[in-house]
């Protein structure tokens, strides 16, 4: 009888064992890929080149009809503007960089 105990004990402790193992693991990888995230975040911050890839583009607009307002958008591959491309790990991630020009109109008040 005191054979069986000790198996059992060490069944027992041996699945109790591996739960707390298997738990750990998925903890450790599930942080590790946020930590992954967070330092793709700051490499598109900081635009660490190193880790990124670049090219260039231009956005071309038109005013398609004055009464739908309706509005054709291209993207060309070349241009002014910058692309910031991350593409490692198989993670791409393409961040566009806009330059904002800054529009007078001209108004009338009517009193």
């Amino acid at each position: 009888m005191k054979n069986s105990f000790l198996l059992f004990e060490t069944i027992l402790s041996l699945s109790t064992l591996s739960i707390i193992l298997a738990s750990l693991l998925k903890y450790n990888n599930t942080n590790q890929k946020n930590i992954n995230i967070q330092n793709i975040k700051n490499i598109f911050l900081v635009k660490d080149l190193n880790h990124l890839q670049t090219s260039n583009y231009k956005i071309d607009y038109t005013i398609a009809s004055s009464i739908n307002n309706t509005l054709n958008i291209n993207i060309k591959n070349q241009g002014n503007n910058i692309k910031y491309i991350y593409n490692k790990n198989s993670i791409i991630l393409e961040k566009y960089n806009i330059d904002k020009n800054n529009i007078k109109i001209n108004s009338k008040k009517f009193l």
